[in-house]
């Protein structure tokens, strides 16, 4: 989950989607849910959200029916369905706190996170780290 108009850079979904397109997952029958709001604003960085979108698009023809964007704004309730019915939560953010939605997420579902800023010490065993990129993937 993430806002398209707020440094873009610094949200690395670059990252998760090559990781998941490399993954095999898609051929194994997984589904990559882009939750997002406001998706199609440049915010601080217009290049990357072209290059970011030409990768997506891209990706959604190489693996059709794997990847979606769900760019819409949804009530508490909805979002907490969307992570119920989610098998895992990934936040690839590169300079992201822990956050509200990382809070969430850890209390229903396995989670995987970008840097120990993230996730506390004191996680459940299913919280998991990535290791993270500053660099964005080349387009």
């Amino acid at each position: 989950m993430f806002d398209g108009g707020s440094y873009l850079h610094r949200k690395n979904h670059d990252l998760l989607l090559e990781a998941f397109a490399r993954s095999g997952l898609a051929q194994s029958g997984w589904q990559l849910l882009l939750k997002t709001r406001n998706f199609g604003i440049s915010g601080s960085d217009p290049d990357h959200l072209q290059r970011l979108q030409q990768r997506l698009n891209a990706l959604q023809q190489q693996l059709p029916s794997s990847i979606e964007l769900l760019d819409a704004p949804l009530s508490p309730q909805d979002l907490l369905t969307l992570m119920r019915t989610s098998a895992i939560y990934c936040s690839p953010h590169v300079s992201e706190g822990f956050g509200l939605t990382i809070a969430e997420a850890m209390a229903l579902i396995p989670l995987t996170a970008s840097g120990p800023s993230s996730i506390p010490p004191a996680s459940p065993s299913h919280c998991n780290t990535l290791p993270i990129s500053t660099s964005p993937t080349a387009p």
